[in-house]
């Protein structure tokens, strides 16, 4: 005979749970970010916030790795919200999203002491002797 399932053990609970640990970072981050007040402050805290952020992120390595039994579960819903800050920075680029810095070639012509018309053609002549050997 089978016995009764628990209920933190049925499978839309750990689904649940997965959910919980997988989107609530990127949720809290977004839900963040909408609003500049919250923006504001989060800046004004930048170093608190982001070391709840990695906290969180420890937790979450903790609660996913090393701990277990029932005291994962508290570590895993902590840390996942929490972890969503891990992933701020004070940098804007103006553009509106990816990035995050500057190219460094977008910088401009900087006399570092190459002629790079004639590296470049140096370069293109090695390339056809080592092709002309593969040839061979």
């Amino acid at each position: 005979m089978r016995e009764p399932v628990k209920r933190w053990q049925c499978r839309g609970v750990r689904l649940l749970a997965i959910a919980w640990i997988v989107v609530t970072p990127y949720g809290f981050a977004a839900a963040a970010s909408a609003s500049w007040r919250v923006r504001r402050a989060m800046a004004r805290h930048y170093v608190p916030m982001l070391a709840a952020g990695w906290t969180g992120v420890a937790l979450l390595v903790l609660g996913a790795f090393a701990v277990h039994g029932t005291a994962r579960a508290p570590l895993l819903a902590l840390g996942a919200p929490l972890a969503g800050l891990s992933f701020w920075s004070r940098a804007d680029d103006g553009g509106g999203g990816g990035g995050g810095g500057s190219d460094p070639d977008d910088d401009g012509p900087e006399d570092d002491g190459v002629d790079w018309d004639r590296f470049m053609g140096d370069l293109e002549r090695w390339a056809a002797a080592q092709r002309q050997l593969v040839r061979r």
